[in-house]
């Protein structure tokens, strides 16, 4: 995965796989002299579509965001905005689903070392 240059130019970097999520993919983070590259890309899950009436109140939430201001403020404050939104949102619908995904993922892991 890495080439010759790159490891004569960053000779204390480390590749780590991570435990694989949800999906079958597995994240790889780069590592160098232990500094922090930041945190992980944001991840919606597609399970939480699957809640009856997810779609229709993001629609219904995102249009009834009543901000002014240039575009790129707007979309902006209005993608805020739908993420305070969203957090209560999920409190209120997907209470249990933070622990099922949790077992889920320890489950994978322990077939991922069998296998």
């Amino acid at each position: 995965m890495l080439s010759v240059n790159w490891c004569s130019m960053w000779p204390n970097c480390i590749l780590v796989a991570l435990q694989r999520g949800l999906s079958d993919h597995v994240t790889l983070v780069l590592r160098m002299d232990e500094v922090n590259w930041g945190p992980r890309p944001l991840q919606m899950l597609k399970c939480l579509a699957d809640f009856s009436r997810y779609d229709q109140y993001v629609r219904e939430k995102w249009g009834s965001l009543d901000v002014q201001g240039w575009g790129g403020f707007v979309l902006q404050q209005k993608l805020k905005l739908m993420k305070i939104s969203l957090k209560q949102w999920n409190q209120r619908h997907a209470q249990k689903m933070e622990g099922k995904i949790r077992v889920t993922k320890d489950r994978m892991a322990t077939l991922d070392i069998k296998g």
